[in-house]
């Protein structure tokens, strides 16, 4: 039996895991090339296995994706202040 998890980023933008073994590395590319768009709030995941607890896993990808942003974010502004500290 091999179900399919798919984790709904944003419009347009759907990665489908199975769910006996995800390939998270596909997600984790995807969130990282949409990250100026994807709302960590939004994501929706679906499973045809009605024994997979969707929106428990949805609220993991949720809770970790907004993390890694944040992150992302201190990280740009940690670059951008270093940067402008060069310059002067």
């Amino acid at each position: 039996m091999n179900n399919t998890i798919i984790v709904r980023l944003l419009d347009g933008k759907e990665i489908e895991l199975a769910s006996d073994s995800p390939d998270l590395k596909s997600l984790v590319q995807a969130i990282v090339e949409n990250r100026d768009a994807i709302d960590p709030e939004k994501i929706v995941v679906e499973c045809d296995d009605e024994r997979f607890d969707s929106v428990g896993f949805a609220e993991i990808i949720s809770v970790a994706v907004k993390s890694f942003l944040d992150e992302l974010r201190i990280d740009k502004e940690k670059l951008e202040t270093a940067l402008s500290e060069l310059e002067e």
